[in-house]
């Protein structure tokens, strides 16, 4: 016995049988795309609504997705910090120093920050010392606790408390890259890809996100150290 929708609903099957609903598709998925798209059409046309009007409303400065431009650059071309977020309460922020009092004020009672480092976590020849250091001058900024990563698992999922976390993500160019074994990619891509999909996945669990990004990985966190400390 076939379904009897309100008036006010259209019924659409798939593979159905004809004549005993409003209307059946069948065929290949690609097929299937190309009658969606224009039933979606159709469907605004009913509505007298504009399918793109929600790509012309103006929307935060930058995607993140890895081709949009930066907020700004901070420091010397070739050594500066790149600001990345989608926060519009956080893309007014006129400099490095103005973005991290800003992104302190959004950890409230209760959360924390997660500081996401996707660089070299060796305390000697990496930026592991560094990394420490700017945790601790971000927590004494916020007054919260701090918590570091570095990269190894995404920051918005299990039991890492998506509720009560604002994320800095801090990634950085690569000197010495190398290639991923039977890949047509290098290491550096592969991470810098990693912390994009880390930053979308924490954003769609509404939570706060920055991410910094380092020309220089030693310079750039000597910047950053500064601004923490009020220096710059």
């Amino acid at each position: 016995m076939p379904l009897q929708p309100d008036d006010d609903l259209f019924l659409l099957t798939f593979d159905g049988r004809p004549h005993q609903d409003d209307a059946t598709i069948a065929g290949p998925l690609a097929a299937q795309l190309v009658v969606w798209e224009y039933a979606a059409a159709v469907a605004s046309y009913l509505l007298e609504a504009d399918p793109l009007a929600a790509a012309e409303r103006p929307g935060p400065m930058t995607l993140d997705d890895g081709t949009g431009e930066p907020l700004f650059a901070d420091g010397d071309p070739g050594r500066a910090v790149e600001a990345h977020t989608t926060v519009p309460a956080l893309a007014g922020a006129s400099g490095l120093a103005a973005l991290l009092d800003a992104l302190a004020s959004r950890v409230g009672p209760g959360e924390h920050l997660a500081l996401v480092a996707y660089l070299d976590p060796d305390e000697a020849r990496g930026q592991g010392a560094q990394v420490r250091r700017l945790a601790a001058l971000l927590a004494a900024r916020c007054g919260r606790p701090v918590r570091v990563d570095w990269g190894a698992r995404p920051p918005a999922s299990g039991n890492d408390h998506p509720d009560g976390c604002v994320y800095l993500l801090v990634t950085g160019n690569v000197v010495r890259d190398v290639p991923v074994p039977g890949r047509h990619h290098r290491l550096g891509m592969l991470q810098l890809a990693r912390a994009l999909g880390d930053a979308r996945d924490a954003r769609a669990a509404g939570r706060p996100v920055v991410r910094l990004h380092l020309q220089n990985r030693w310079a750039g966190l000597t910047r950053l150290l500064d601004a923490a400390r009020g220096d710059i």
